[in-house]
């Protein structure tokens, strides 16, 4: 069960600082240009779309038993590279 906890832990800490990422790349897009700024938004909508639905997943694996955490936590590690995918698109938008 440490194994899990400790994963969890590491899985709720990251998606903190990816929450803290989201406001700040939502502060860059209400500076950018107006065209950019449309694009933006979808962009931010994805990842917010996305960071719900890690945040989903992550509070049903905390519900889950030691004999399904192997498969849970490949849906968690694949909803995980989803978003950091999404986070690299949208940084190369606003760089």
């Amino acid at each position: 069960m440490l194994m899990k906890d400790t994963y969890l832990d590491r899985m709720t800490s990251q998606l903190e600082v990816w929450e803290a990422e989201i406001d700040l790349l939502k502060a860059k897009a209400g500076k950018a240009g107006a065209d950019a700024k449309d694009d933006l938004s979808d962009w931010l909508d994805d990842l917010t779309r996305r960071r719900d639905q890690l945040h989903a997943r992550l509070a049903r694996m905390k519900e889950t038993g030691a004999d399904v955490f192997g498969e849970a936590k490949e849906g968690l590690e694949k909803a995980g590279q989803d978003l950091k995918r999404a986070f690299e698109r949208v940084r190369a938008r606003l760089n």
